[in-house]
């Protein structure tokens, strides 16, 4: 278990350190310059100028980092990708029919798409809802 968090978690925190990182570069310096103006101090404006407009830059790629970590995990997971193939395999041979090969497939097909086809539907949402109009 300690493996599959560190495995995953690596990557993870890597992606997101550099789309924080360009969603801060890419909000104009003039918000720096009018914070520092009215007397803000660094952290207030992060907090309150800054880190607010990022949110909208940087939800695409947080939405699309949690779809490919949820396809990432069931690898490690108890019941994994493996596990799943080993036994829709092991269902096929006691059967005895390779004629369900495919539907079985499409099966275990159907379940990752059910899971992961509302997170794209909520990412599109998202992104309607705050999108940088520029």
């Amino acid at each position: 278990w300690l493996k599959a968090v560190i495995g995953l978690s690596l990557p993870v925190m890597a992606y997101m350190s550099e789309y924080v990182r360009g969603a801060i570069l890419s909000v104009p310096t003039g918000q720096w310059e009018s914070a520092e103006s009215l007397g803000f101090s660094r952290g207030q404006t992060m907090r309150m100028v800054i880190l607010p407009q990022t949110v909208k830059r940087i939800l695409p790629n947080w939405m699309n980092l949690y779809a490919v970590l949820t396809m990432a995990t069931p690898l490690v997971s108890i019941i994994g990708v493996d596990d799943i193939m080993g036994y829709t395999r092991s269902a096929l041979s006691a059967e005895g029919r390779p004629d369900i090969l495919i539907p079985m497939y499409l099966y275990v097909l159907g379940w990752f798409f059910v899971y992961c086809y509302p997170i794209s539907l909520i990412t599109s949402r998202l992104e309607r809802r705050y999108s940088v109009k520029l």
